[in-house]
């Protein structure tokens, strides 16, 4: 079972990066991640997701929420083969278990 969980990040990297950890350390499954940044000044994000492999897209301009969805669908289904695609905000904490149900 492959799953990815897209986000789409416009700045606030301290909320990204609680974003993305309470995945990783909450999910029972591997979970792969997949970002888009919409603001192409935000170093520290860009920073931590290299550091981190973490693949992502960083947009010369600001495109907006749809197309950043749009990138996301492409990468998980387009690109590859992922099974299960969990679309998250970069301002949300997962709690335990939310991830596996």
């Amino acid at each position: 079972m492959k799953i990815l969980l897209g986000m789409v990040s416009y700045g606030n990297f301290k909320f990204t990066k609680l974003a993305l950890e309470s995945v990783k350390n909450t999910s029972s499954y591997p979970v792969d991640f997949f970002v888009v940044n919409g603001k192409n000044s935000d170093v520290e994000t860009t920073s931590y997701l290299q550091e981190n492999n973490i693949p992502f897209i960083l947009h010369a301009e600001n495109k907006g929420f749809p197309a950043s969805i749009n990138d996301i669908y492409d990468y998980a289904w387009k690109e590859n083969d992922y099974d299960y695609l969990i679309i998250m905000g970069n301002d949300v904490i997962a709690y335990p278990d939310s991830i596996d149900k």
